[in-house]
């Protein structure tokens, strides 16, 4: 049986999670700022 999830996991997920929010907001703001 597989052990239990270390607490460690969440804060892999956001580590993995956080450069893709920033790129994806970053490029998010840099499309309106060239729309508007």
């Amino acid at each position: 049986m597989p052990p239990p999830r270390p607490p460690l996991t969440k804060r892999l997920l956001v580590a993995c999670l956080l450069p893709v929010l920033l790129a994806g907001g970053a490029v998010a703001g840099r499309a309106w700022l060239e729309g508007d």
